[in-house]
């Protein structure tokens, strides 16, 4: 199985058209899959020969559309998704996104609107926020356990995301590639009713309540175990940032941070399994990819 980019749209067939339109002019070469709503007006959208359409008739919102595209190609290199209202704009993005993204990070494109702000801008270069075009390694997600927060319909899965992948330092902004989304804030387009947001604080309470929960611990407990990393630094510096996030006092994120730039000249081995050992998940440690056992467990916690 290879990479797959998942569009998912509603209401807006003539959006979706113009975004597989843009994919086929840039040379995407990737499975395509269009995740639409049953109305008649997406039985007339032309799909490239690399596209493929699936109708859901009881649409079951963006977390739905994810969870599907996952189940349906559960062994995949890398998952993309792309916004009915983006446009990628750089020949070959797909590949160079995927790239990025290899097994284990998550990639996303300059989108020429976050982008454009210094403060949206250190956001997306830091991994406190994505923009579009995104892109995850298929390890990444399946030893997570799902591509979109369990529980929410659209708002927070991208939140959810971030507070995964910036500890471990798993965010690669890709600014050489371009895939523009014309969202209505940016003026881009007029506003219409799939922009409406009744499911956001919901949405945005029950991301809150996953990131304070011990399944948020664990699973970032089980990436920091998975994770490559062939630098001893990294390793240690990724374990005490996850450390932080509940408060044990082992060895600050700053003290490893300055170690990593060679401020401090310390004997790394004097404390790297120290800080493994005083973390380790109850059960022992494995070697290599987590089994589909530890996979599914993610979804049930």
């Amino acid at each position: 199985m290879q990479s797959v980019w998942l569009l998912s749209s509603r209401g807006r067939p003539r959006e979706a058209q113009a975004t597989i339109d843009a994919c086929t002019e840039t040379g995407m070469t990737s499975q395509g899959v269009l995740y639409v709503d049953g109305s008649d007006d997406y039985h007339r959208i032309r799909l490239p020969g690399n596209w493929r359409v699936h109708y859901e008739p009881e649409w079951r919102g963006l977390q739905g559309s994810l969870q599907w595209c996952y189940e349906t190609f559960p062994n995949a290199t890398q998952y993309g998704w792309l916004a009915d209202d983006t446009r990628p704009r750089t020949e070959g993005w797909d590949k160079r996104l995927e790239q990025a993204a290899g097994d284990w990070n998550l990639a996303y494109a300059k989108d020429l609107w976050m982008s454009e702000h210094p403060i949206s801008l250190d956001a997306l270069q830091s991994g406190r926020d994505l923009s579009s075009g995104l892109c995850w390694g298929g390890e990444l997600v399946r030893t997570v356990g799902w591509w979109a927060l369990p529980g929410v319909v659209q708002a927070g899965i991208d939140t959810a995301w971030t507070e995964l992948i910036r500890p471990l330092s798993l965010h690669r902004y890709v600014d050489d590639v371009v895939v523009e989304h014309l969202h209505y804030k940016a003026k881009k387009r007029p506003k219409d009713s799939v922009d409406e947001g009744a499911h956001i604080n919901p949405d945005i309470t029950v991301r809150n309540r996953w990131v304070w929960s011990s399944q948020y611990r664990n699973t970032l407990r089980r990436l920091t175990r998975f994770v490559p990393s062939g630098d001893p630094v990294t390793a240690a510096l990724r374990q005490s940032l996850v450390d932080e996030l509940w408060g044990t006092g082992m060895m600050p994120a700053a003290r490893l941070q300055r170690i990593q730039e060679g401020a401090l000249d310390i004997d790394i081995e004097q404390w790297e399994s120290e800080v493994q050992r005083v973390h380790a998940d109850p059960e022992p440690p494995r070697m290599g990819p987590p089994s589909n056992t530890e996979r599914g467990r993610a979804v049930l916690q």
